[in-house]
């Protein structure tokens, strides 16, 4: 690693809106996610990530070096680095595939719970957009949660992995989610227990395709109502409306 010329005593807010409005500083400071210091590398991953908060396209240029942060030892690198990586997928889920190997790292962080809460929430996001990226993202995610239950993050974990079934996942992942949550839903207690079994209501359905119009109702069936016959109109005068005399003949 190679040192950059950052002042790192400089206020994050001051350098974040230099980086906003200058292209070379915003360079500069993605550079130096792979800085040979690691407090140049957590102060750089903080001021992008504030840059990705209001000016997320100006971060997609940096995806590579952000991919690249995400095997930097220390957590807070990390965790900024999945943030952002985070509020790029809300613009191209895809970026997820490029950085799928270090999510994999961060999910089994042996250190730090906001890291391996950070590439959860990333898998759960790829998994709510496809039935295909659910199929592919849950094994990891399964896993995460036998690993990490009853961890302080886990009731964050689940409610993120609820963001994940109301999406558009595969009948097959769906099944085993109902599976997998029946016996939290039976036998835990408190806030697991009414997230376990919100879960297996919300996985006893099937998926219904966005490709295939809801079916339409047949009309209901009604029972012909019998014709009355008109009445011939009355050559009488009405007692209300006298009858027209005839013009008397000259």
């Amino acid at each position: 690693m190679r040192r950059y010329d950052i002042d790192i005593e400089a206020p994050i807010d001051e350098v974040t809106e230099l980086a906003i409005r200058y292209v070379a500083v915003r360079r500069t400071i993605a550079n130096a996610l792979a800085d040979s210091s690691r407090l140049t590398r957590e102060y750089a991953s903080q001021v992008l990530r504030d840059i990705a908060d209001t000016h997320v396209e100006m971060a997609i240029e940096f995806i590579d070096r952000l991919i690249d942060a995400l095997s930097r030892p220390e957590a807070l690198t990390r965790y900024n680095a999945l943030a952002i990586l985070h509020l790029i997928a809300n613009v191209d889920v895809r970026v997820i595939d490029r950085a799928w190997e270090g999510i994999e790292e961060c999910l089994y962080d042996e250190h730090s719970g906001e890291v391996r809460l950070g590439a959860f929430r990333l898998l759960t996001m790829y998994g709510a957009s496809t039935p295909t990226r659910s199929k592919r993202a849950w094994p990891l995610i399964s896993d995460a949660l036998r690993c990490y239950h009853g961890d302080p993050e886990f009731v964050t974990m689940l409610n993120e992995f609820m963001e994940m079934i109301v999406g558009d996942i595969d009948d097959d992942v769906r099944k085993e989610v109902n599976a997998y949550f029946k016996f939290d839903a039976a036998n835990a207690h408190g806030p697991l227990k009414r997230k376990a079994m919100a879960i297996v209501r919300m996985t006893a359905r099937r998926r219904t395709p966005r490709s295939t119009p809801a079916p339409k109702k047949a009309p209901a069936k009604t029972t012909p109502v019998p014709k009355t016959p008109a009445k011939k109109p009355s050559t009488k005068a009405s007692a209300k409306t006298p009858a027209k005399k005839k013009p008397a003949k000259k």
